[in-house]
């Protein structure tokens, strides 16, 4: 049985570290007290052990064939050697080369496994990895200048997903960077001139290189934004839109079939199609008292106002289409006694309807207040605006928008 004394009989036998000798009651010169011994040195090159950090001295007793336990094995310490900063303890080596710039260079790596101990001892040379940074630095292109907004560190092989958790990428790059002021990132290209368009899901991390001591960065991905002015909520997907529909600003980057849900804008300042349309979805509005507005100016609060954007009031409506929009009148309450439909918004003020196209359009009326004057019914089909400013609606189409009575079924 090969004997090796100090480590776990009662303390550390470090030279280098007198709060490890401390513990074990004082200054003592261990290579006279263990002068028959082989010694072996543990150089931890900016690593820590327990107490120690920058030797550790272990004494065996010598034989032919003599192999040792490396100092990291966790029978000697349940934390091993460690290296703040995240390093990586990639061996021992018998050699050390100072070079030129400062740097260590280590060669003849130690083979625990099949490497013996000379009797004149040996010194091992902790070798460190530095960690390896895998990145997405998000791009802003300004002119010819390149300027990273954002970037966000993840593990080799994973994808953006990391680090978004769930979140929309969009939604995430509006709260986290240094972006323009006053913009909304409204694509994720692999190319500066936005051909590509990146998918969240499709590139992971592959390293190149295994890293070595120094390196601060490995594999990044770079991607590129794409911007417009304001701040807006982007919009692709059903569920998104509904989260959205009380934002005062809202941009969509695909069509979205509603199916079936309802819906309207009342909130909403600024919306910006994209050329893209919203269909397959229900007008809703509420019927209540606070609901009920003075649209006339006579000084009564009795009419009821059903429109996508409401009694819109410095509002910006463009290049999108609504499609497959179905609104019903459904109501009992008795303090009404005017009702107005229409399309885009009952009442428009310094509010701007452009290349904004309602299509397959039914309006349909199921129940009424009791004693309600028909006559006080006011829908309109041909415009999306009940009551607004000359040039409120621009280059604006109204298609198949009909009305139905469904009071008698």
């Amino acid at each position: 049985m090969i004997k090796k004394l100090a480590i776990g009989i009662s303390c550390i036998i470090t030279v280098a570290a007198t709060a490890a000798l401390a513990g074990c009651g004082g200054e003592k010169n261990y290579d006279e007290l263990y002068a028959d011994k082989v010694k072996v040195v543990y150089e931890l090159e900016g690593g820590k052990y327990l107490n120690s950090t920058t030797s550790v001295n272990h004494y065996y007793d010598y034989r032919a064939g003599l192999t040792i336990t490396p100092l990291e094995d966790k029978k000697f310490s349940k934390d091993g050697v460690t290296r703040d900063g995240g390093f990586i303890l990639e061996g021992w080596y018998l050699e050390k080369t100072a070079k030129e710039d400062g740097t260590a260079e280590y060669s003849k790596q130690w083979n625990f496994a099949t490497d013996t101990v000379p009797q004149g001892g040996i010194t091992l040379y902790a070798k460190w990895k530095a960690p390896i940074k895998y990145s997405y630095d998000f791009i802003y292109v300004d002119g010819d200048e390149e300027r990273v907004v954002l970037s966000e560190n993840v593990s080799n092989g994973s994808t953006c997903e990391s680090f978004l958790l769930g979140t929309d990428m969009y939604e995430y790059l509006k709260w986290h960077g240094d972006h323009p002021d006053n913009t909304t990132v409204i694509g994720v290209y692999y190319d500066a001139e936005f051909k590509e368009q990146y998918d969240p899901a499709d590139t992971t991390h592959v390293p190149t290189e295994t890293g070595a001591e120094g390196e601060e960065k490995g594999d990044t991905v770079k991607l590129y934004l794409k911007y417009i002015e304001g701040v807006y909520t982007v919009v692709s997907t059903k569920q998104q839109l509904l989260d959205a529909s009380s934002d005062e600003s809202i941009y969509l980057t695909a069509d979205i079939d509603m199916e079936g849900e309802k819906i309207n804008f009342n909130s909403c300042k600024q919306f910006d199609g994209n050329g893209h349309k919203v269909y397959n979805f229900a007008l809703e509005y509420t019927v209540s008292f606070d609901g009920l507005v003075d649209v006339d100016d006579e000084g009564n609060s009795d009419a009821l106002c059903i429109s996508l954007f409401g009694n819109a009031k410095n509002v910006t409506v463009r290049n999108v289409t609504f499609e497959n929009m179905t609104v019903t009148i459904d109501t009992s309450f008795s303090r009404i006694t005017r009702i107005y439909v229409s399309p885009l918004a009952v009442t428009a003020t310094n509010s701007t309807f452009e290349k904004v196209t309602v299509t397959n359009c039914a309006i349909e009326y199921k129940l009424l207040p009791d004693d309600f004057d028909i006559d006080r019914l006011f829908i309109v089909t041909d415009r999306g605006v009940y009551s607004g400013e000359e040039g409120t609606e621009k280059e604006c189409k109204y298609e198949n928008i009909t009305v139905t009575d469904k009071t008698e079924e």
